[in-house]
């Protein structure tokens, strides 16, 4: 579906498979090859009980200099809400039905973010970014620049745009919904400046669990066998269930560094 919006479109992708529950993805950075609008997670929403919402970033078609943009928007097309509210239009009315976001890198930090501010949900991210300061420079200014006029100053131009861009201090309150974080134990870009200070914030917060893993160096996503693994439990599972931690997630305060 496409929503036509100035100054880019907004493309998702809805898939009804007839159940109660609703499993929402979201792209990671769209590969430089890779024209947009780019969608993720068809092949693992079809081996999960819930409809599927797919959505690509709208403002990687801005330009050819940016492959990533968190599904922050634009000066002109702030898309935080405007994704939320289509969310809203898809969740399932029953009761009884769950909400489950995924995203790896750029895409869990939407997924963080969107979960946020979807109560009873369950957001799984892996690998994410959780707070763009902290992020590669390089690509920060790029997407300040294109997107929202800015980037001279990181620390205080992510101040001045319409966007969340900082979910440890978001979620450092505590939460509604439900959190999974996957990571990569060798990912050190994202381990020490991302995940660690995301756990340690939430380490008093029973609604944050994690699982890392060794899938090999670098920013390198979980096995596909992890992510359809933590979906079917979040759709299926209480969150009290030891299901959970038979399957090897942890809860915030066992994390240490």
């Amino acid at each position: 579906m496409r929503i036509a919006t100035a100054p880019v479109p907004v493309d998702f992708r809805y898939i009804d498979r007839g159940s109660s529950n609703l499993a929402i993805f979201f792209t990671a950075a769209v590969p430089k090859d890779s024209a947009a609008p780019r969608f993720t997670g068809f092949g693992i929403s079809r081996e999960l009980d819930a409809n599927g919402l797919h959505f690509a970033d709208p403002s990687v078609a801005l330009s050819p200099e940016i492959f990533l943009a968190w599904y922050t928007g634009c000066r002109e097309l702030p898309f935080q809400q405007m994704m939320l509210d289509i969310i809203a239009k898809y969740s399932p009315s029953q009761t009884d039905g769950r909400r489950v976001l995924y995203g790896g890198s750029a895409g869990g930090f939407s997924s963080l973010y969107a979960g946020f501010h979807m109560p009873d949900s369950i957001a799984i991210a892996a690998n994410p970014q959780t707070d763009l300061r902290r992020y590669n420079p390089a690509l920060i200014r790029r997407w300040l620049d294109v997107c929202w006029g800015l980037g001279q100053d990181i620390s205080s131009d992510v101040d001045h745009i319409e966007a969340t861009t900082d979910l440890v201090s978001l979620y450092r309150g505590g939460c509604a919904n439900k959190v999974v974080l996957l990571q990569n134990a060798q990912d050190e870009t994202h381990l020490g400046p991302h995940f660690e200070p995301f756990i340690e914030a939430s380490q008093l917060n029973p609604m944050v669990r994690y699982k890392t893993g060794d899938w090999g160096v670098g920013h390198k996503a979980p096995p596909k066998n992890v992510i359809v693994e933590s979906l079917n439990l979040a759709v299926t599972e209480d969150w009290e269930s030891e299901m959970w931690s038979k399957a090897g997630y942890c809860q915030a305060s066992a994390y240490r560094a």
